[in-house]
């Protein structure tokens, strides 16, 4: 080997007694710490206790145990070798494992990158129901609880935004991924869209004291919030069904996953009729201009969500 070995004269800086319990070849491997380093050790060489002294020494070096990763083929392989560094050492080697390192690491490996996705589906839906109550109750001009259903909105906005973020920094390069990262991204990016639109809605119906919606134009706006609801309804299907033709690559769930797409521009395509229909009603009305330009533009933002 070219590598130098990190182990001092000066042995009193480490508790372990390394020279003591291990034989040269583990001695080596176990002190040698700067740099890449391959070992290559067949049976019976003392591969496990190899490295968990490796682990041990690392901790005593003074490197923080949450930036060690340790991987073994089988798991409880692992956990058995950070239990024995522990007993060897202290405490500091069980923060190598669990919710640390080891686990989300794997976890990439392991998990679809469409499990983050419906978690924010889902979310979304959430906040759109709260949208969908928030309107209704200042149409119905019982706005007592207006602010509450905003205040809900921003919340599962809050809630969203965190689960975005978790997958965004949870998917390094080289992560093996059925689909294009930039593409994940992108998917994401137009779930995130619907909590824009849903928070701008609201804002923007708030940022007028009165007269508010006019009465002829109430059904109106009903209809086009629970148009722009149905393609957020089938978003999460649509995640969940491209989530089963990832597993399974069938030519059967390709046509669901096609059927819930043609679906959702069809919805979107009805929620734009309803969104036209308002504007004509409005530019052909004799309601006073800025009540027209206010309801034009709120149109406009809640057809968006779809």
């Amino acid at each position: 080997m070219q590598e130098q070995s990190s182990l001092s004269n000066n042995s009193d800086k480490f508790r372990i007694r390394y020279e003591e319990q291990l034989n040269v070849a583990q001695l080596q491997a176990v002190t040698t710490t700067a740099g890449p380093l391959l070992v290559i050790a067949g049976a019976g060489s003392g591969k496990t206790r190899t490295l968990t002294y490796r682990v041990a020494r690392i901790v005593e070096d003074g490197v923080s145990p949450a930036s060690i990763l340790l991987l073994t083929s089988p798991r409880k392989g692992a956990r058995q070798m950070l239990l024995r560094a522990a007993k060897l050492l202290d405490h500091r080697c069980e923060k190598t494992n669990g919710g640390t390192m080891r686990i989300p690491f794997i976890s990439l490996f392991m998990k679809s990158p469409f499990d983050g996705l419906q978690e924010h589906a889902e979310k979304v839906k959430e906040c759109a129901w709260a949208f969908q109550q928030a309107i209704e109750c200042h149409i119905a001009d019982q706005c007592e609880n207006f602010e509450e259903f905003r205040l809900e909105v921003d919340k599962f906005e809050s809630e969203a935004d965190s689960i975005k973020r978790r997958i965004r920094d949870h998917q390094p390069k080289g992560t093996l991924m059925p689909v294009d990262k930039i593409q994940l991204f992108r998917y994401l990016r137009e779930q995130d869209k619907v909590l824009d639109a849903v928070e701008e809605a609201l804002d923007w119906l708030s940022f007028r004291s009165g007269p508010g919606i006019p009465q002829a134009l109430e059904k109106d706006f009903f209809l086009l919030v629970d148009a722009v609801m149905d393609p957020v309804e089938e978003m999460c299907r649509l995640v969940l069904e491209t989530r089963k033709y990832f597993k399974s690559y069938s030519k059967k769930q390709c046509e669901i996953v096609k059927d819930i797409i043609h679906t959702i521009r069809r919805q979107e395509h009805d929620a734009d009729k309803v969104e036209d229909g308002i504007k004509e009603k409005l530019l052909n009305s004799h309601i006073e201009p800025i009540t027209v330009f206010h309801m034009i533009r709120l149109a406009e933002i809640i057809g968006s969500i779809a």
